[in-house]
């Protein structure tokens, strides 16, 4: 299996051509769907399949990418990062139960602000279905961005700068990535100013980071920490000042984005202070390029 590690002579080109093959592949399917959404057109098709369809740029673009780059092996070292399962119990307790544990954290601290805790019975109905959910969203929105996110983008910028910077930069191109969204009134982004979702994705990425890092480039955890995020979202159903109105009430899908931030904010402090700005990790940074993707271990 392919080792990823610290390299010299990793290239220092940012790589500009994954994120154009991946905007260019997600907005030419969420443009005209934000427009049916709109009234604006009308399509042949559901515009949720545009969606969904969207969503697979990041996966598309690392894929074709690291074949023009490394060819088949490269492809081969890119798909076995998900398979790279033989890592530390406690990283599938971050990956797994972090979620539920960050989701509670915040919200307390709805809870300390003056709003209402979840109902108990309401919050245990939830789990199975977020359970379910995880399945489907593991594949159609873990799958479909990490290879791209992690698998190929933090990689290549980890060899050119620290693994905090790397992190940041991920955070705001793969905001960046979901602009389109927040103009659709068919998804829940139409709710949530653009800055308050980059407050919470900017910490977010550094937890990622860490955890990609520290499993020595495990994609399959990246993939299920994303997938299980956000299918622990529809926790905040339970909570009654919340859940009934979220979809009701301007300002609620932003405040909760704004505890998560809070609570994710203090979580990549914490990573940070334990280990450094520049691994994020007590191991070296994760770092890839023409030659780890062709199977080269890097020194």
């Amino acid at each position: 299996m392919t080792t990823l590690a610290i390299s010299p002579h990793t290239s220092t080109k940012f790589p500009f051509r994954f994120v154009l093959v991946a905007f260019a592949w997600s907005w030419l399917w969420w443009i005209p769907a934000t427009l049916a959404e709109r009234g604006m057109i009308t399509l042949p098709i559901p515009a949720g399949l545009l969606e969904i369809s969207g969503g697979f740029g990041p996966l598309l673009a690392a894929f074709v990418l690291t074949w023009v780059e490394a060819g088949g092996p490269g492809v081969r070292a890119l798909a076995g990062q998900a398979l790279r399962w033989r890592v530390a119990l406690f990283w599938y307790g971050v990956a797994l139960l972090g979620p539920f544990l960050y989701q509670l954290v915040a919200m307390g601290l709805h809870v300390l602000l003056g709003g209402q805790p979840p109902e108990l019975g309401s919050l245990l109905a939830q789990v199975p279905d977020v359970l379910i959910n995880f399945v489907l969203v593991f594949f159609l929105i873990g799958v479909a961005e990490e290879f791209g996110w992690r698998g190929y983008l933090l990689p290549r910028l980890q060899g050119q700068t620290s693994a905090l910077l790397a992190s940041l930069v991920v955070g705001v191109i793969w905001a960046a990535w979901h602009l389109p969204l927040f103009f659709n009134p068919g998804t829940s982004y139409i709710q949530t100013p653009f800055a308050v979702w980059l407050i919470f994705l900017l910490p977010y990425s550094v937890i990622h980071t860490w955890l990609y890092n520290s499993t020595r480039a495990s994609l399959l955890l990246a993939i299920a920490l994303h997938a299980m995020v956000n299918v622990t979202g529809s926790l905040w159903m339970s909570v009654p000042d919340v859940g009934p109105v979220v979809e009701t009430t301007p300002g609620i899908v932003a405040q909760i984005y704004l505890l998560q931030a809070a609570v994710l904010w203090v979580l990549a402090g914490v990573i940070l202070l334990v280990t450094s700005a520049q691994n994020l990790a007590r191991q070296p940074r994760q770092v890839s390029g023409p030659a780890a993707t062709a199977g080269v271990k890097l020194h």
